[in-house]
């Protein structure tokens, strides 16, 4: 996050915050996690355009009898509709510590006093554990106990990643070429007399290299 220059108010000590401090930082703290938001939905709007692309691509290789291209395929498929459930959870998390912090300011405005929220810290602790907003959420963090809105004992560990189970990796994969291709090998046009090396190396060159333009634009949008 790119902090303004009034969220340094604070100080190194919470007891020189004011309740009005907290509030005016509240409205940007609010103002940058909904700026993070909206790039996520700008990731996962760029994921289904590749996606949609992907899925002609796998159709395409369907056609031509070349499964071993389509599932080379349908697997980034699958790692991208990973990567944007993902997305759509660190979405979830951001709207959840928008409401915290809206709460514990309506909270401090009926009291007038500033008052550390369990309810923000644990937020806090959910957002610094996605790798899409850790270093973001760590700095948030910093002028929120400045504040005295939260303690200063969150933890910073990233979620741990889940060995990867071959087979069911390898299932995965198998339901979405079958939900992509469908019967299309079987109605395909039955495969020609294969042509001279050179010559079929040269027909599918074009194809080739438009399937991994696919692969590798969608591998850039998960990172």
């Amino acid at each position: 996050l790119h902090f303004s220059a009034r969220m340094g108010i604070f100080g190194n000590a919470a007891s020189g915050s004011k309740p009005t401090d907290v509030q005016d930082a509240a409205r940007q703290w609010k103002l940058n996690l909904k700026g993070e938001e909206r790039k996520l939905d700008r990731q996962i709007h760029a994921i289904e355009l590749e996606e949609m692309k992907a899925k002609k691509a796998v159709k395409d290789c369907a056609k031509r009898h070349d499964l071993d291209s389509a599932r080379i395929l349908a697997r980034e498929l699958v790692n991208s509709r990973k990567a944007k459930e993902r997305f759509l959870i660190t979405k979830t998390q951001i709207n959840s510590t928008i409401m915290a912090i809206s709460h514990q300011m309506a909270s401090m405005r009926v009291a007038g006093a500033i008052s550390k929220s369990t309810e923000v810290m644990q937020a806090m602790n959910r957002l610094m554990r996605l790798p899409e907003l850790g270093e973001t959420a760590r700095q948030l963090s910093q002028e929120m106990m400045k504040a005295g809105l939260i303690e200063e004992t969150i933890s910073d560990a990233m979620e741990s990643v889940a060995p990867v189970n071959e087979a069911e990796a390898d299932a995965e994969v198998d339901r979405a070429l079958a939900e992509v291709i469908g019967g299309i090998v079987d109605q395909a046009a039955p495969v020609r007399t294969p042509l001279p090396a050179q010559a079929q190396a040269a027909a599918e060159a074009p194809a080739e290299s438009e399937e991994s333009q696919v692969r590798a634009r969608l591998q850039a949008l998960r990172s």
